[in-house]
């Protein structure tokens, strides 16, 4: 037939007995002949789909719009009323997630080539000669439709890895530039600390022992053993900050647990305590071997998991618990919480 575009043979399909597993997948059938609709549902539930049926481009139209999931919609091209390419356009516009085929009789060549411009995935040829053929090409639609959403949720993970690096070498920075600090403030509150004890002790030792002026001693001792405290505190967080931002350090090394799970309940509690009161039960543990920024991470996630799962209220009636004990001969680490659950 000339004039006519070339259409690719399908690859010869394997005989039914050599077919592989088949994910599931729900199908719409759309077709105004009753036993093609028949025919081809049936091939396709035979495959282990799920199938639905259409007469026409009006009625499919109308099942979609109710927001009913679909993976593929398989279109005759003729139809009244509405046709393929109409359905085929409203589909690409309205739920573009949903992929098409068309279906199409030897003289409508011309009108697939349409469809293919417009969207669809591929076509079938009528009348159907081999139902292994269209199975097979069914089969590689949706292989392609399940190959791109598993490239999309790798890409998305890669995406979401080289911010969570990003983060963690941030934080390692960060923590890096106040520990320095932290240090000196340490440092000098302990000897100013030291110093006024020294000064209190040399003024009662010349007798020089006012009440008035030995408290405001005691008191600037007492602010300055407060001040090296929470110097202390940040300190502690600045390493904690550090340990976490290591989580993409490549070699295993020996782990504390209680320290990991430590790390992880202070970088946490932030999150947790206004949801909750947070419990630590750590027993003694031998150390393993493994990566404690990774194993922070994680803990870390089930604690703000666990504190999310919890409604909004009075944190000291919610309780988010996190344990670890030997199981036997293995290392047992539980978060646990008084949120609404999961299903079975």
């Amino acid at each position: 037939m000339t004039g006519m575009p070339s259409v690719p043979s399908p690859p010869s399909p394997e005989p039914p007995e050599a077919r592989r597993t088949v994910i599931p997948a729900r199908v719409l059938v759309v077709d105004d002949e009753p036993h093609l609709r028949m025919l081809l549902g049936c091939e396709l539930e035979d495959l282990g789909h799920e199938v639905d049926k259409a007469c026409n481009g009006r009625e499919a139209r109308d099942l979609l719009m109710t927001g009913a999931r679909f993976d593929l919609v398989i279109s005759d091209l003729r139809m009244p009323g509405m046709s393929g390419l109409d359905l085929l356009t409203w589909i690409r516009a309205n739920r573009p997630e949903i992929d098409v085929m068309l279906m199409t009789g030897f003289g409508s060549c011309e009108n697939a080539s349409e469809g293919l411009r417009l969207g669809a995935r591929d076509f079938l040829m009528k009348p159907f000669v081999d139902l292994d053929l269209v199975a097979a090409s069914i089969e590689r639609v949706l292989d392609h439709r399940r190959l791109t959403a598993e490239a999309r949720l790798l890409r998305r993970q890669l995406v979401h890895g080289d911010r969570l690096q990003a983060i963690g070498h941030m934080a390692a920075a960060v923590a890096h530039e106040i520990n320095n600090p932290a240090g000196y403030a340490m440092g000098n509150l302990s000897m100013l600390g030291e110093e006024l004890e020294s000064i209190r002790d040399r003024l009662v030792a010349l007798g020089l022992d006012e009440p008035g002026l030995l408290t405001s001693i005691d008191e600037c001792r007492e602010m300055a053993s407060v001040s090296r405290e929470g110097v202390k505190r940040i300190a502690t967080v600045s390493r904690d900050l550090r340990r976490f931002g290591r989580a993409d350090v490549d070699h295993a090394e020996a782990v504390s647990m209680p320290d990991v799970i430590h790390t992880a309940v202070r970088i946490a509690r932030m999150e947790v305590r206004h949801r909750a009161e947070l419990a630590v039960e750590v027993g003694a543990v031998p150390d393993l071997t493994g990566h404690p920024g990774r194993l922070a991470q994680v803990f870390i996630n089930l604690l703000v998991n666990a504190a999310q799962a919890i409604e909004d209220g009075d944190p000291r009636h919610n309780r988010v618990t996190i344990s670890c004990r030997m199981d036997g001969p293995d290392v047992l680490v539980c978060v646990e919480d008084t949120g609404r659950g999961m299903t079975a």
